[in-house]
């Protein structure tokens, strides 16, 4: 390790306590100063990672066996005045009567001799996670913390009379009939507690940063996903199975959607009737009707994106959307909050995601759902 390296690692560790120090302060101007800080120091550190990579590759070709640094070896190397032990505990600035105690990373106190071998993992290895979500492809506006929203929407166009006359006629003019209704709709709540989770792992910032991306973004995106859904079937879009296969019931219910002034742009799938239709072959050959190219979005139908919708049940009908009329996702407020105190006997956290929004459905008819019905 570098005289260099060691000096930019002092510095990533203190820049990293003062951004949890300002957290723990809620002092956001602090924390973000010296988030700043870590993100350069970070990318100095790689940068001088693959230097010394580079340096050492650089060595064994040229014939020269690469030796361990002698600062790092456990007793100290020629010349120098005691060895990685010391230097890291004076280093925190240990003193018998100013500072007697300090905490330091055993790693430093006792370095792996041969470390540029080491692979170093992710701060948390992380389940994998089915990100295959719908509603980052609709609409979105953002309310912060309104708790409600309103909306006009037309509910009826009816023509009374005859719209064609002759010039001279005399008679009642035809009558359009339009209906607009105002809609007050409550914003909701969407809230989940991941509990027990241990200490140790939110005490670094990487770590902590890391957990947030993966597990708290994802059972974010989760609850929103099925709520869009949800709140979609809920206004009972029309329906329709007609045709001998997925793909002919695919263009039946394009047909009605057309005949209603929607013009669909998205079919979502499940995973198993994703599957189907990558799958399906030509009548009477056993090659594939669409290309194999890519998974779930291989399928050109009538210009459709074919959306591959990852749920809990996984077996919800396949769906038309006409994403431009169906409605709109408002985004409100996203609050985390830690609890370290229920579980301070055990040093474990609790941490709760709260969220505020709604999935507003504008015209029903910009959907259409392919499924059997109880006359079919």
């Amino acid at each position: 390790m570098t005289k260099k390296m060691r000096e930019v690692l002092n510095r990533l560790r203190e820049a990293e306590t003062r951004v949890q120090a300002a957290l723990e302060n809620e002092d956001t101007a602090a924390a973000e100063a010296a988030m700043e800080e870590v993100r350069v120091l970070r990318a100095q550190k790689a940068a001088l990672a693959r230097e010394e990579q580079e340096a050492r590759a650089a060595a064994v070709a040229n014939g020269r066996r690469v030796y361990p640094d002698p600062a790092d070896e456990l007793g100290g190397g020629a010349g120098r005045r005691g060895g990685a032990f010391s230097r890291t505990v004076l280093a925190q600035g240990f003193d018998p009567r100013t500072r007697p105690v300090v905490r330091v990373p055993l790693a430093q106190a006792f370095p792996d001799p041969d470390k540029w071998r080491r692979i170093y993992p992710d701060d948390i290895e992380p389940m994998g996670r089915d990100e295959r979500f719908l509603f980052p492809l609709l609409p979105a506006l953002d309310i912060e913390d309104a708790a409600a929203i309103e909306d006009y929407r037309q509910t009826e166009r009816a023509v009374t009379g005859n719209v064609e006359r002759a010039v001279d006629a005399d008679t009642d003019k035809a009558t359009l009939n339009v209906k607009i209704e105002h809609v007050v709709r409550e914003a909701k709540q969407f809230a989940v507690v991941v509990p027990d989770i241990p200490n140790q792992a939110l005490r670094s910032l990487p770590q902590l940063e890391t957990f947030l991306e993966t597990e708290g973004r994802f059972v974010v995106a989760q609850a929103i996903d099925q709520h869009v859904l949800r709140e979609i079937l809920a206004e009972n879009p029309p329906t329709s199975y007609m045709g001998a296969n997925l793909i002919e019931r695919v263009r039946h219910a394009i047909a009605a959607m057309r005949a209603v002034g929607a013009q669909p742009d998205v079919l979502v799938l499940n995973p198993t009737d994703a599957a189907e239709l990558d799958l399906f072959r030509q009548p009477g050959t056993q090659d594939y009707l669409f290309p194999t190219r890519s998974v779930g979005e291989a399928s050109p139908l009538w210009g459709l994106r074919v959306v591959e919708r990852t749920s809990p049940t996984g077996d919800e009908p396949p769906i038309l959307l006409d994403t431009r009329r169906i409605g709109v996702w408002y985004r409100g407020m996203l609050e985390v909050a830690a609890d370290p105190f229920t579980g301070f006997k055990k040093n474990l956290t609790n941490l709760r995601f709260e969220i505020t929004g709604l999935f507003h459905v504008r015209n029903p008819k910009a959907a259409h759902v392919i499924a059997e019905t109880d006359g079919e």
